[in-house]
């Protein structure tokens, strides 16, 4: 009887196990990729690969998924999107894996992985982040150890159980309506956490209620935030190197940068500019202001100032370049408190054509998760770079801009749906300073750009991420309180209206904590 009841219990165990582990045919893997050649043949590349090494695991043919293909809907890199196709389309899943262009597998420790885990119940697992301080980009909610929303770095890869997918899927249409599409990491985290008790308006810009009954992420330490080589040694299923594109960079002559000012902030900024990253665009760089200032080197670009938008002044850079800078093939429109690194600038634009009409840098959306009834655009602050294909496009339909004032950075959004400009989000670009986002997404990748001169001291910040942008990651140090001991801070004049740039300590960034906030599950 005992025999008995021991096998029974083998076969039961047995039972319980394959209900439980499954295999990775059992898996839907998607793809978060961009409509635009070049990265549409690197999802294609990475489709291929990945098919490879997945036949010999599966008994059915893997189903790996690109977003940029005709079955996504518009929209579809706020992730929210995907959830009524998906759910619809593969009802049978039990898994659905979610990566990006750069994201590298182990499918066999993805497997293993997977066996810790039952796919009945809600889970939503992922490479853990979190704000150790408030953040616009995340409307200041509250941060910190144990107030902290945990949310999932994207480019480690990140799972949802079949029933979590399916029943985001069920409340998506009515609990999920924010104005703006900012960081879809933190978004998603928000929506998956709060979806049983958000209504229509009471998401972004708005903080989420303190009740709850959703999801919070699963941290899973396999899915890693490293290079090839350490992943492997720690057993990571997944990790998402640094890659050089591969490519020359472009000579500098091809490209403009087109510094966006007034002279409000003549004294007060552009020495700063001059100090840190204008120096590698000597000769390759105008100061667009509303008057002429030989001290400042700027140029009155006919415009009068407004305090926000700056729509007619950018227009009006866009036709200048396209009118008086014929060789040139790039425009860099950027703010005068931009710091931005020219060299991993012109390594990155050396691996896109000239010749197809693009407009990259940090893409926001405006409900840009309603599809075709919202919108996408590269946020001005980070920098708005466009080839000379776009620019002939755009300056060949003559738009005007609805009043001066309006947002530059979202008319040029709207331009570039209408025109079919294809839009490219880098991660390199940051509208904000580096204290904004987890300082350990900021150490393994190189950066071009960030935004402001306050808190944070902006010749820190160059010298710390942008000055050797170039060079190994490794090689950067971390931020410190003081400028570059051969330059200092410029004190503007108490008429400008502005605040002095300080190097005080609470500019600085916050250390990374060695686990997430306690409202995470921490897996081992």
């Amino acid at each position: 009887m005992r025999r008995s009841t021991g096998w029974l219990g083998f076969v039961f165990s047995a039972f319980l196990l394959s209900s439980v582990v499954g295999d990775l045919e059992d898996v839907v893997f998607i793809v978060v990729s961009q409509n635009h050649p070049l990265h549409s043949a690197i999802a294609e590349h990475k489709k291929n690969f990945w098919r490879e090494r997945l036949v010999p695991l599966t008994k059915n043919e893997p189903v790996i998924l690109l977003t940029h293909e005709a079955w996504a809907p518009s929209g579809a890199w706020t992730i929210a999107p995907l959830f009524p196709v998906l759910s619809k389309q593969f009802a049978a899943a039990k898994w659905f894996f979610f990566a990006s262009e750069e994201t590298e597998v182990d499918f066999h420790k993805l497997k293993k992985v997977l066996e810790r885990y039952d796919f009945r119940e809600p889970l939503f697992l992922g490479h853990a982040l979190w704000d150790t301080q408030p953040t616009i980009l995340h409307h200041y909610v509250p941060a910190g150890r144990g107030e902290a929303l945990v949310y999932p770095h994207f480019p480690s890869g990140w799972l949802l159980s079949s029933p979590l997918l399916h029943r985001a899927a069920s409340v998506l249409q009515h609990k999920f309506n924010p104005n703006f599409n900012i960081d879809p990491q933190y978004e998603l985290a928000s929506f998956l956490k709060y979806m049983s008790s958000l209504d229509a308006v009471s998401f972004f810009p708005e903080a989420p209620p303190r009740s709850n009954d959703g999801v919070l992420l699963t941290h899973v330490p396999e899915l890693c935030m490293a290079d090839e080589e350490g992943g492997a040694k720690r057993g990571c299923a997944t990790s998402c190197p640094q890659r050089t594109s591969g490519h020359a960079p472009v000579d500098l002559t091809a490209v403009w940068f087109a510094v966006k000012t007034c002279e409000k902030y003549h004294h007060a900024r552009l020495p700063v500019l001059a100090q840190t990253w204008g120096q590698d665009a000597a000769g390759s760089i105008g100061y667009y202001s509303d008057v002429e200032d030989p001290a400042y080197f700027t140029s009155n670009i006919g415009v009068p100032n407004t305090e926000q938008g700056h729509c007619r002044k950018t227009m009006a850079i866009i036709h200048k370049f396209y009118r008086d800078y014929p060789h040139r093939q790039w425009l860099v429109i950027v703010d005068d408190d931009t710091l931005l690194s020219v060299r991993q600038l012109v390594s990155v634009l050396g691996g896109y054509s000239a010749s197809i009409p693009t407009l990259m840098g940090e893409v926001y959306g405006y409900k840009a998760h309603l599809g075709d009834d919202g919108s996408a655009y590269v946020t001005g602050g980070g920098g708005m770079v466009l080839n000379r294909a776009a620019a002939t496009s755009i300056v060949d339909r003559d738009y005007q801009c609805p009043y001066d004032s309006y947002p530059d950075d979202m008319f040029l959004g709207l331009v570039a749906k209408q025109l079919g400009i294809h839009l490219v989000h880098s991660t390199a670009f940051h509208q904000c300073q580096p204290r904004d986002y987890p300082i350990s997404t900021l150490m393994i990748k190189v950066a071009i750009s960030f935004h402001r001169h306050q808190p944070q001291d902006p010749f820190t910040i160059y010298k710390s991420f942008l000055m050797r942008a170039s060079s190994p990651v490794e090689d950067i140090k971390p931020i410190t309180s003081s400028p570059p001991d051969d330059t200092k801070p410029i004190t503007p004049s108490p008429t400008d209206g502005t605040k002095p740039i300080t190097s005080s300590p609470t500019g600085g960034i916050n250390p990374i904590t060695s686990s997430p906030p306690e409202n995470s599950k921490l897996q081992q």
